[in-house]
C-alpha cells in the first residue's frame, strides 16, 4: 500500500479528455479519450461517462483533479464533460477538486523558475521516460504539441495536474 492517494486528472478539451492517473511518483495509466461523434454533446457525454467509469472502478482514484475553465473558454460541450465528471466523482464517492493550469505548472517548476508548458513537459517526463520523453519536442521549442497530433495536449495538462496536485496534497 502506496503512502500517496492515487490522484486521477483530467483535463477537459474541445478534441476531447485528457488523463493521467498516479500514485506518489508512479504514473499507473495515461492517455487522452477522443470524443467524436456527429450526434453532439450528449453522445460525447454518455461515451466519456463509460471510460471514466470503466477507469474509476478498475483503480479507485483518492482523489479527482479536473482543469479548472478558464472565464473565455467554457463551451457547452466542456461544461456538459465537467458536469459529467463531477456526476462520476460524486457516484464513486471521490472527492473532484478544480486546479487551475498555470497555477499548477508553477507548483511543479519551483518558484521562480521557467513554468513554461515546455519545461514542465521536460519535467514531467522524468516520471517515466520510455513511454513520455518520445512524446516530446525538441528542446528549443516551447510547446510539448510541436509535431503531435493536437490532441496530445490534453495528455500534457492532465499529467501537470496529477503532478501538482500530488505535490500540494500528499498524503492520502
Amino acid at each position: 500500500m502506496s503512502a500517496y492517494p492515487k490522484v486521477l486528472a483530467l483535463a477537459p478539451t474541445g478534441l476531447g479528455v485528457g488523463y493521467a492517473l498516479i500514485e506518489g511518483s508512479t504514473l499507473i495509466d495515461f492517455g487522452v479519450w477522443t470524443l467524436r461523434s456527429r450526434k453532439g454533446t450528449e453522445a460525447k457525454t454518455k461515451s466519456l461517462s463509460r471510460l471514466l467509469a470503466a477507469l474509476m472502478i478498475r483503480e479507485h482514484p483518492a482523489r479527482l483533479v479536473v482543469e479548472k475553465p478558464g472565464v473565455h473558454s467554457r463551451t457547452e460541450q466542456q461544461e456538459a464533460i465537467r458536469v459529467e465528471i463531477e456526476h462520476q466523482g460524486e457516484g464513486q464517492g471521490t472527492p473532484v477538486r478544480y486546479l487551475n493550469l498555470t497555477t499548477a505548472r508553477r507548483v511543479i517548476a519551483g518558484p521562480g523558475r521557467d513554468a513554461s508548458p515546455g519545461t514542465v513537459a521536460r519535467m514531467l517526463a522524468r516520471l517515466c521516460p520510455t513511454k513520455l520523453e518520445p512524446l516530446l519536442p525538441p528542446k528549443e521549442v516551447a510547446s510539448p504539441m510541436f509535431g503531435r497530433p493536437r490532441h496530445w495536449t490534453p495528455l500534457w495538462r492532465a499529467l501537470t495536474l496529477a503532478v501538482a496536485e500530488t505535490f500540494m496534497n500528499p498524503s492520502a
